[in-house]
């Protein structure tokens, strides 16, 4: 499958005094690692961890929530110093790592490696990154440590101790591992970590985006407000909550755009203007209006199936059919805005609400909305000349700057989506108990907040309704309480792969193509990677769920084929900035 990179919080746990014990009491040593190993799998599982490696005493894991990953090391530490006492050190830190057929490696796995080798018995050791993640959860306590040289990291960096309570701070002084603690007068680490490159017209990545979206997401984000209203601006702050607020397949596709390197004197290749990032520009705008098309045919099929009156037209029916009969040669090419305007047009004409209600002014079309049409017809063509190689190297500078804001105004004019929220079901229990009427037990997860469950008031472990949804599928639910009452089924439009399998953590799919009678998704966190296919032998319960899409919706009438000088916008992060 090759490479593929993830950002994620990386966790290295270690016994200590492991293999002295084993030399002076073999018995209670293999007691105590089975002890461990036994709290480690059940934590990582409660709070979604992947354990990659375990060492004869110790353990490599990732998270996709840095919130999940520092509870996982509380609860590790708390269970751990209850008798019998297993002495436990752990590290964390928040990066990009590298993915290598079941391996992982890169400088985020190197620190958190580091930062394991200097805890004490009883320690959580982590980075200023990952305080930083945290800054706005009053749940986690830290307390600095100073400034440490790690080995084989270039940059002296500030260490931090988990100090909640049943945890131990260990006393900075006192601490040895694999580098050396360093006098903080003479320390010059930077807690950001990363010198962002600036244009030649002294414009930083991702200003230009963050000043055209910000003051709409706002409306939206009490947390993101807040943080433009601070008097000194936390980039790292604002970057975070702009991708927490979208549902998720948006949201991880500006994670990538937002990526940081942890080495100050190697910024990452999103940290300048260059083709790739010119490239992910366009990706960030493809799946946003690609998750808008999934809402619009997830509803078409509701309707249709209450309402075989819903009329769709010929040339209607064309465009629809000519999206499902993309393949693995044309897909990425096809223009979504003309599905989103055709079924906008359906639903006009037989005068159907929008489950959506914001999308009836959301219509990419020069008579409709000018700005919006032109942003998109300006990626539309930058797409273009990328696979033209019409760009010229001096050009590419101002191509990224045109395209932020673009984007920023394609974001801005569905900036309404933050205000649902994306939950995929696991997995629904009937709980009965004697003379009381069923209720519905619903273990979900909720799909905002860059796959994170903390604060969002749906619960990992399940809630009890009165009424209930659709089992192992991703909704869209209006609601903003924790009863489920209007929600969208976009499955078989997106699919959590891991509640197909009946697993904890999400692993997330949106559909692409259908090409020799099977459908084929995308991985959300890396497109490189090879499709997922659904046919009748792989998750063929999917594949049935979209034929009867197509038999409910089209009547079984359709056989698919196989086959600079920018203005300023005024907001708070551009005044400040």
């Amino acid at each position: 499958m090759g490479q593929r990179r993830q950002l994620a919080a990386i966790m290295f746990t270690d016994m200590i005094g492991y293999t002295a014990l084993m030399s002076s009491d073999e018995v209670l040593a293999g007691k105590l690692r089975h002890r461990h190993r036994e709290i480690i799998k059940q934590t990582h599982q409660d709070y979604h961890g992947e354990i990659i490696q375990y060492f004869g005493d110790g353990t490599l894991s990732v998270f996709n929530s840095t919130v999940d990953a520092v509870k996982c090391a509380i609860t590790i530490q708390q269970e751990l110093r209850k008798d019998p006492i297993v002495p436990l050190r752990i590290g964390l830190h928040s990066g990009e790592l590298v993915w290598d057929e079941n391996d992982v490696f890169g400088s985020a796995v190197n620190i958190a490696s580091r930062l394991e080798s200097f805890a004490a018995e009883g320690s959580i050791l982590t980075s200023g990154r990952v305080t930083e993640e945290l800054s706005n959860q009053p749940d986690f306590h830290f307390e600095s440590l100073g400034a440490f040289q790690l080995k084989n990291v270039p940059q002296p960096m500030e260490v931090f101790a988990v100090a909640n309570d049943g945890l131990i701070v260990p006393d900075a002084a006192s601490l040895k591992g694999k580098g050396e603690r360093i006098d903080e007068q003479s320390a010059e680490f930077d807690k950001d970590q990363t010198q962002i490159p600036i244009s030649q017209s002294g414009v930083a990545v991702n200003d230009v985006l963050i000043d055209v979206i910000c003051e709409d997401l706002a409306r939206y984000s009490k947390d993101l407000d807040d943080e433009l209203n601070k008097e000194s601006l936390d980039i790292p702050a604002i970057k975070r909550e702009i991708i927490d607020v979208f549902p998720t397949p948006i949201g991880e596709q500006l994670r990538v755009l937002f990526t940081r390197s942890n080495d100050p004197n190697q910024p990452g290749v999103m940290e300048y203007f260059n083709e790739i990032r010119l490239k992910q520009l366009i990706s960030v705008s493809n799946i946003s209006l690609r998750f808008v098309s999934y809402i619009m045919l997830s509803q078409l099929w509701d309707e249709k199936f209450h309402d075989r009156n819903v009329d769709i037209s010929e040339k209607q029916i064309e465009v629809i059919k000519e999206y499902f009969s993309l393949n693995s040669s044309n897909f990425e090419a096809f223009d979504h805005a003309k599905l989103i305007n055709t079924l906008s047009d359906v639903f006009h004409q037989s005068k159907t609400e929008c489950f959506i209600e914001e999308l009836k002014a959301f219509k990419i079309s020069a008579t409709f909305d000018q700005e919006l049409a032109s942003a998109h017809d300006f990626i539309l063509q930058i797409q273009d000349n990328l696979i033209d190689k019409r760009i010229e190297g001096d050009k590419i500078e101002q191509s990224c700057i045109d395209a932020e804001e673009k984007l920023g105004i394609i974001l801005k004019k569905l900036s309404f989506l933050v205000s649902y929220k994306l939950v995929t079901i696991k997995n629904i229990e009937i709980v009965k108990r004697r003379h009381e009427a069923a209720r519905y037990k619903h273990k979900q997860i909720q799909l905002n907040r860059a796959l994170t469950v903390a604060s969002t008031g749906v619960a990992e472990i399940g809630i009890e309704l009165d009424n209930f949804a659709d089992n192992k599928s991703i909704l869209f639910i209006k609601s903003n309480n924790k009863e489920i009452n209007e929600y969208l089924n976009l499955t078989p439009f997106i699919l959590d792969e891991n509640a197909l399998n009946g697993n904890s953590s999400s692993k997330i799919y949106l559909y692409i193509y259908h090409e020799k009678g099977s459908y084929h998704y995308e991985f959300m966190n890396n497109p490189s990677d090879k499709p997922l296919k659904v046919s009748e032998v792989n998750y063929p319960k999917v594949k049935n769920l979209f034929d009867r899409f197509w038999t409910e919706t089209f009547n079984g009438e359709i056989e698919l084929a196989d086959q600079s000088g920018r203005n300023t916008r005024g907001s708070r992060f551009s005044r400040k900035r």
